[in-house]
């Protein structure tokens, strides 16, 4: 089911913070401090206009976290792993944010897929992108296993770099400095 069922007007009514894509698959949504953006197949970013359609969304209102730091982070799966640590529950959702330097993150988006494409068929074709030496903001959920049939299961990030011109959903990340907010929902 990849057509758009809500508009991000409709979005912005139940958060500022989240993650999603677009009618027919069509790029990864990025929700930062209220501006929801769209990350296109290039890894190349647009502010997303209010009556644009959503399939898919995970939104919230994020709170104001006390935040802490984490050392250099050497994958995707050191990130993970660090992350964990602060998730006091398998069984709780959990938002995260996080800020510094990456020198490398490698990103993903898919394009508009064709009515009858199965979500596998989508995933096989998307498209990677690298960005380095890059400041920018993580925006995650933690999902528990019973519930992954809402969401990716366990640490599901989109990445937003801080001028806005680049992101897409996080499959690798080599990052330092990076100061972390995470609440439990």
């Amino acid at each position: 089911v990849f057509d758009g069922a809500v508009t991000i007007h409709e979005l912005k009514e139940h958060g500022d913070f989240g993650l999603g894509t677009f009618d027919g698959l069509d790029g990864e949504m990025i929700a930062l401090e209220g501006v929801f953006c769209r990350a296109d197949t290039e890894g190349k970013v647009a502010v997303a206009d209010d009556t644009a359609l959503a399939p898919f969304a995970v939104i919230t209102e994020f709170p104001d976290e006390p935040p802490f730091s984490l050392p250099a982070i050497a994958s995707f799966a050191d990130l993970t792993a660090h992350l964990d640590r602060h998730r006091p529950s398998d069984n709780l959702f959990y938002a995260v944010r996080l800020d510094g330097h990456f020198a490398r993150i490698m990103a993903s988006s898919i394009a508009r897929q064709p009515e009858g494409t199965t979500l596998a068929e989508a995933a096989a074709g998307q498209s990677e992108v690298t960005f380095t030496n890059v400041e920018a903001t993580l925006v995650g959920f933690w999902t528990p296993a019973y519930a992954r049939t809402i969401n990716v299961a366990g640490w599901h990030l989109h990445a937003l770099s801080a001028d806005h011109k680049h992101g897409g959903h996080v499959l690798d990340v080599v990052g330092e400095n990076l100061t972390v907010a995470m609440t439990e929902l």
